[in-house]
């Protein structure tokens, strides 16, 4: 992974990309939506460990040290990690937790966001097909 400096965005930056890429996707649901992705050190965790941030806690993204994800892999992550906490909020709120429907199979279960894409990629989880960017569903 690429740390700050002439070489990319640093982790943090590349994570905080991958989580905004999900939101714009999720902003108009009904349930409150993970807020940040935040190093460990501020939040009395490991310092090297980057976490997903929720109004309820928070999930390990990665370790600075011990992750070789691509940028793509990275970003995946980060909004496959999102898109599991808003799953699980749903019933709460009364919906269904299949968000986003597939398209195909509506009634079946939801898009993925699948790691072994060049890009971040909403897909259906059976035929493997790409309906959308994250970050550009319609």
């Amino acid at each position: 992974m690429n740390a700050d400096g002439p070489s990319g965005p640093s982790l943090l930056e590349q994570a905080r990309e991958g989580l905004q890429m999900f939101l714009r996707d999720a902003r108009d649901l009904p349930v409150p939506l993970p807020l940040d992705v935040t190093p460990g050190a501020d939040l009395g965790e490991d310092p090297r460990g980057l976490f997903l941030v929720t109004p309820v806690g928070f999930s390990t993204i990665c370790f600075e040290d011990e992750d070789d994800a691509t940028h793509a892999e990275l970003l995946a992550r980060v909004a496959d990690l999102a898109h599991d906490w808003v799953l699980e909020q749903l019933p709460d709120h009364g919906l269904p937790s299949n968000w986003p429907p597939c398209p195909r199979h509506p009634r079946n279960h939801p898009l993925v966001i699948p790691d072994e894409q060049q890009e971040v990629v909403w897909a259906c989880p059976t035929t493997g097909e790409v309906v959308a960017l994250v970050g550009h569903l319609r």
